[in-house]
């Protein structure tokens, strides 16, 4: 029964809302602080000891009933609630959000009994140092996100002093006389204060890729993009293409071009390791900021500085596409004429594209399909 003022009184004691950018277990993980209690004491009463939620990427996979019972305790709206979870990400940097296995660009965590095994989430130390209460955002979470937007220095991805990942959510464990728990800036196994991290730049020489860069950054969750004479109405078409040209230049196959384009921008003092079998978001921070870096470089003036680098290091079409044989067609067209062949979507490719459009904007029409595609006109009759 509803109260004067609206509310349901079920709301938690203290139902704090969640900071601008600020990722879902971040904010969790203040509420039971703020209401007094340690994080798995609170979710237990709150929610039933039966309830597992640490045991997996919360984050990325948080169940319906959870997101239910925040809004309802909390009386935050649904809409904010999902915007503080990776799959939010879902058509704007990929096509589909896989809750289970590996989704591009999403930092995995390697959970294994409520413990991050894996460098999954990163943070600025300046950033968690500005901020009167510590949180950790979002973006953080994303592999091509590997410098700060606002202090352009590196993030971190682990505890510089021990080299533990960053498990925010145990923070607390070990201090049972303890009611106040430890700020979310400490290292959970070794107490160092991650503020205090080194600060690091990584100088791009090259103006034009370094501003790309920076747009990219500010402007990631807006679906659409636009990167010099590109503009993507469907911004995941953009992100598909980078990953797969990082990818690319992190094999062995393209160790030439990878220095080569480093030599270009002035960030030759990092060697990347080639290693066909590493995916791309368990890369270093360094190793990650590089390669999205030169993959930038590649696409802008595009397609001639593409060709110019195929034709220089005779690069094969078999080659760019080893590891991604289904990429967004602006891209594959201009692949297809390394092998002198002009390209046209083929059934499936337009049907993926019809099925994308009912999925997102609910129309579909031969003209839509062409423009999510990236051609003027369709050869084949959907």
């Amino acid at each position: 029964m509803s109260n004067e003022i609206g509310l349901s009184g079920t709301l938690w004691p203290i139902h704090i809302k969640p900071y601008p950018n600020e990722i879902l277990s971040s904010w969790m993980v203040r509420l039971a602080h703020a209401n007094g209690l340690k994080v798995h004491t609170f979710y237990s009463l709150a929610l039933g000891h039966k309830k597992n939620i640490w045991n997996r990427d919360i984050d990325k996979s948080a169940p319906e009933w959870l997101l239910e019972s925040l809004s309802s305790f909390t009386g935050t709206s649904p809409q904010d609630i999902f915007n503080t979870t990776l799959r939010s990400y879902e058509g704007v940097l990929y096509e589909s959000h896989q809750s289970c296995g590996n989704t591009q660009w999403l930092n995995p965590l390697g959970v294994y009994h409520r413990v991050h095994n894996d460098y999954g989430l990163q943070f600025c130390p300046i950033c968690l140092g500005q901020d009167m209460d510590p949180y950790y955002r979002k973006f953080w979470r994303l592999g091509f996100y590997t410098e700060c937007e606002k202090h352009h220095i590196l993030l971190h991805d682990r505890c510089p002093h021990c080299g533990k990942a960053i498990n925010f959510h145990r923070v607390e464990l070990g201090q049972k006389n303890k009611i106040k728990p430890k700020s979310l800036s400490s290292c959970y196994q070794c107490d160092f204060d991650l503020r205090l991290s080194p600060k690091i730049r990584v100088e791009c020489s090259d103006w034009e890729t370094a501003i790309m860069y920076r747009t990219l950054l500010d402007f990631h969750e807006e679906g659409w993009s636009l990167i010099d004479n590109l503009v993507f109405n469907y911004s995941h078409q953009l992100f598909d293409v980078l990953r797969s040209l990082c990818v690319f230049l992190s094999s062995r196959r393209s160790s030439l071009l990878l220095n080569d384009i480093q030599q270009r921008l002035g960030i030759n003092s990092y060697t990347i390791t080639t290693n066909l079998h590493c995916n791309f978001e368990k890369r270093s921070v360094i190793d990650r900021h590089i390669l999205v870096l030169c993959s930038l470089w590649i696409i802008l003036k595009w397609p001639s500085r593409f060709l110019e680098m195929v034709s220089m290091y005779q690069l094969r079409y078999s080659d760019i596409t080893r590891d991604h044989p289904n990429l967004p067609y602006w891209y594959q067209s201009v692949l297809y004429s390394l092998n002198h062949s002009s390209y046209s979507p083929n059934s499936d490719e337009i049907n993926s594209a019809a099925h994308y459009l009912l999925k997102t904007e609910n129309r579909v029409g031969k003209t839509k399909i062409s423009r999510t595609l990236g051609y003027s006109t369709l050869k084949r009759t959907y």
